[in-house]
């Protein structure tokens, strides 16, 4: 059996790495997890937590991609998480509006996070017009802007810690391989019969390209 290829250009889009100040809502995980089916469907799993540390309540998040989704909301789950551990459910409702060269996605949360506190889930979409296929194989191109945060109906921007969980992953279909990736992944894995590219904190930082 031929071997297939597999392009990847995976563009990681954040704001400045600055440590969060007094009143930032502070990025603290923005892990993705994107899988290349065998039809060119891609599917893209991003894990987040966000810490409020106030005035405001914090409402939801939002961030925009190049191309129009579909929304798995199967995948949408989170919990509101107190400085002493309590933990309640907090269960996103996710949607996408047309803007101009893309969509943008809405992440509001059923109950707004409170000062002090911090939000951690996931939510997920799907695309056909993520990948695109030539004689060779497939180029993956799966541009991610650093959320913003929504206070009292607002965008408002997010800012990293000293030391936030940024990672990465992608599934390759079975019998591709990778051709052309940077930054260097830290690992490359095999999982039922998947190549699996992985990026850790060590390898990946805010505003790195994967191309």
């Amino acid at each position: 059996m031929m071997t297939k290829k597999l392009m990847v250009y995976f563009l990681i889009l954040m704001l400045t790495a600055y440590p969060a100040s007094a009143g930032d809502v502070s990025l603290s995980r923005w892990v993705l997890n994107v899988t290349l089916d065998e039809n060119g469907v891609v599917e893209v799993i991003i894990q987040a937590e966000l810490q409020n540390p106030g005035p405001s309540a914090l409402e939801g998040f939002s961030f925009t991609v190049p191309f129009s989704v579909t929304i798995d909301t199967e995948q949408s789950t989170g919990t509101t998480i107190s400085d002493n551990g309590d933990m309640k459910f907090n269960t996103p409702a996710v949607k996408q509006e047309t803007v101009t060269g893309g969509a943008s996605i809405i992440v509001t949360f059923d109950k707004p996070v409170e000062a002090g506190k911090r939000w951690s889930g996931r939510i997920g979409y799907k695309s056909e017009k993520i990948a695109t296929k030539d004689n060779t194989g497939y180029s993956l191109s799966v541009p991610v802007n650093a959320p913003m945060a929504i206070i009292s109906g607002k965008d408002v921007k997010t800012s990293p810690p000293a030391d936030p969980d940024i990672r990465a992953q992608v599934f390759l279909p079975k019998s591709y391989e990778l051709i052309s990736v940077q930054p260097e992944p830290f690992k490359k894995m095999f999982q039922y019969g998947r190549m699996v590219p992985t990026w850790t904190p060590e390898k990946l930082h805010i505003g790195d390209t994967i191309s």
